[in-house]
C-alpha cells in the first residue's frame, strides 16, 4: 500500500469526522449519548478544528514520499493519532456499534501508518514509480 493511498483515506476520515463535529456538535452529542451544553458543543469544536487540520495536512501532503526523514513527522502524528483513537475509542465502547467502528477504523489506520514508518521501503517504492 503506497502512501498516497494511506493518506488520502485517513485524509478523508478526517474530514468527514470533523465536518460532522464543526456543524452538528449538539446533535453529535446526543448521538453519542452525552447531554447537548455550551461546553460539549465547545469541546466537539475544537476536536474538529484539530481533524480538520490534520485531515488538511495528510491531504495536501499526498504527493510526497512517507518515508526517509522527511516524512517521518507526518507519519509519526498520524500513527498517534489513530493509535490513541483506537485505544481510547476500544476502550469505551462499552458495545456502542458506532463506537466500535471508529475504534476498528482508527486502529487500521493506525496499523497502516506504522508499516509505512517501521517496514516499507520508500525509496523502492520511488524507483518503482518512476519505472511505470
Amino acid at each position: 500500500m503506497n502512501s498516497k493511498v494511506v493518506l488520502v483515506t485517513s485524509a478523508v476520515v478526517l474530514l468527514a469526522a470533523g465536518l460532522v463535529l464543526n456543524f452538528a456538535p449538539d446533535e453529535t452529542a446526543v448521538w453519542l449519548g452525552a447531554p447537548p451544553s455550551p461546553v460539549v458543543s465547545t469541546i466537539l469544536q475544537v476536536l474538529a478544528a484539530s481533524l480538520l487540520g490534520m485531515g488538511f495536512l495528510n491531504y495536501f501532503s499526498r504527493a510526497n514520499i512517507m518515508g526517509g526523514i522527511y516524512g517521518r513527522p507526518l507519519a509519526l502524528g498520524n500513527l498517534l493519532l489513530f493509535a490513541i483513537s483506537a485505544i481510547v475509542l476500544g476502550r469505551g465502547a462499552h458495545g456502542s456499534t458506532v463506537l466500535l467502528v471508529a475504534a476498528a477504523v482508527s486502529a487500521i489506520l493506525a496499523l497502516a501508518f506504522a508499516w509505512r514508518i517501521f517496514f516499507a521501503d520508500p525509496v523502492a517504492e520511488q524507483e518503482t514509480g518512476a519505472k511505470k
